[in-house]
């Protein structure tokens, strides 16, 4: 038995504490995740790009310790640079640099593609952290315009950066107004990357409204681009008109942008548009006008123009006069006190066809301005419609005449004949002259049906005259 004090004793156990404590790591690492930021934007001799970032080491034990970094799961082609080992002071921290060599091949966005592990000297794992690698879109819109009618009446235009979160409009849009989306796209790769690989293919723009009531007329929500070269550009619009019956509200438009590269990698870029739809007390506004019948010539002597309006506002319209004005045709007329009620009630619409006359009036273009006011004076709707007036056209028609049929005596018929034979003959002679029509020979008859008639008639007369002479001969030689 060996005879170890107390002291000794307890010096002894607190020794062999202390190296226990000292041989077990207890480092861990603070981050949830590492990210792994990707642009292949930077992509320019090479295809594969050097990303750095940092892993932070925690050790909260009264001894520093030493680790071992090791990765897992890397896909083929990824090379990982890091210190092998790392010793992390006592109730502190160190921060490790690490670089991975990774290859243009992933997708735009978010993916998982190993684990950083952190061991003891003994090899025993300690902690670990996910890899996740955020690959950004190499398609993406540089700049959005809006053009748009706010609930003034006044036109609007809204630009953003490409980078916006969203795109939020500034003011209220009027509805039933015309809107136009311009998109400048753009490639991002470098201009000095492999011109195949960094081409970008088979572009195309999905607009996804949350509600297609908010169109007047249904559009195509998908668009299809084309191919896009390096580091170039290209603008591309959307033009719609806002349903005259959207109701009030909040309406939003998913974008997305979507390419493929060289690398058979997808590039996907999304943003969201939102505008507010307002109506306002007064909003009486020509919904159609035309001019019948189409088309107005010189010799038009009466013409129409159909005019509907329609109150889109919140208010009822109690004095709404109409006033149409064209010089040319004499048009200076102005209709007051009409009655319109307010959106929500079914009479909300009123319609009228004037009638017009037209004289001596040359052809031209002339414009008819339609003013609509409220309250009398107060103008809130205006267009010009041009009335094209043409040339009165001459119609010409054709008189067919019967055919007369001719019975030409046989021996005219001859003499026909032999004058058409000695033209002939007289043509193949001159057979170098060229000439456009055909040559015929008519025989003209001397005689109409009138003129054998009468003959005929003498010749009868003259035939019982003779034969009265002769009996009377032979009657007086009797006696």
């Amino acid at each position: 038995m060996f005879n170890i004090k107390p002291k000794t004793f307890i010096v002894l156990v607190l020794f062999f504490i202390l190296a226990a404590n000292s041989a077990v790591a207890t480092v861990d690492i603070s981050e949830n995740q590492l990210l792994v930021d990707v642009n292949y934007a930077s992509l320019e001799d090479d295809d594969a790009l050097d990303v750095s970032m940092q892993l932070t080491l925690n050790n909260p034990d009264a001894v520093s310790s030493t680790v071992q970094i090791t990765f897992s799961g890397l896909p083929s082609g990824y090379q990982p640079s890091v210190a092998s080992q790392v010793t992390v002071p006592a109730n502190g921290t160190t921060t490790v640099p690490i670089t991975v060599n990774i290859p243009h091949r992933e997708d735009s966005g978010e993916k998982d593609i190993g684990f950083v592990i952190i061991k003891d000297t003994s090899g025993n794992e300690v902690d670990r952290v996910t890899l996740r690698q955020r690959t950004a879109s190499m398609i993406k819109i540089k700049e959005f315009t809006i053009d748009y009618t706010n609930n003034d009446g006044s036109s609007e235009t809204d630009s953003f950066d490409g980078n916006d979160i969203n795109f939020d409009l500034t003011e209220d849009i009027k509805s039933g107004t015309e809107v136009m989306f311009t998109f400048d796209l753009e490639n991002l790769f470098d201009k000095d990357y492999d011109e195949d690989d960094g081409e970008l293919t088979d572009i195309t723009v999905t607009i996804d409204a949350d509600d297609n009531d908010i169109y007047q007329n249904e559009i195509p929500d998908e668009y299809n681009l084309g191919s896009l070269a390096n580091h170039e550009e290209t603008e591309f619009t959307v033009n719609f008109r806002l349903s005259d019956d959207a109701d009030a509200g909040i309406y939003s438009f998913d974008i997305t942008l979507e390419a493929d590269d060289g690398k058979d990698a997808k590039h996907t870029y999304t943003n969201e548009i939102s505008f507010n739809v307002e109506r306002v007390q007064d909003d009486v506004r020509i919904t159609a006008i035309k001019m019948t019948p189409e088309p107005i010539t010189t010799c038009t002597e009466q013409f129409n123009v159909d005019v509907n309006l329609k109150n889109f506002g919140t208010q009822k319209q109690s004095d709404v006069r109409i006033a149409l004005y064209n010089a040319a045709a004499g048009i200076d007329d102005n209709l007051a006190d009409i009655i319109i009620d307010k959106y929500s009630r079914n009479e909300n619409e009123w319609k009228k066809v004037f009638q017009y006359s037209l004289k001596d009036i040359a052809a031209g273009s002339y414009p008819l301005d339609v003013t609509i006011f409220i309250n009398d004076d107060e103008p809130i709707d205006y267009q010009r419609l041009f009335m094209a007036v043409e040339e009165c056209a001459v119609i010409s028609e054709t008189i067919e005449l019967p055919e007369e049929v001719i019975t030409v005596p046989e021996e005219a018929a001859e003499e026909a004949t032999e004058v058409e034979m000695s033209v002939t003959t007289e043509s193949s002679k001159e057979s170098n002259k060229v000439t456009s029509s055909t040559i015929v020979a008519t025989i003209e008859d001397p005689y109409t049906s009138d003129d054998i008639l009468v003959s005929m008639l003498v010749v009868a007369i003259v035939t019982v005259l003779a034969t009265v002479v002769i009996f009377s001969v032979i009657l007086f030689k009797k006696k």
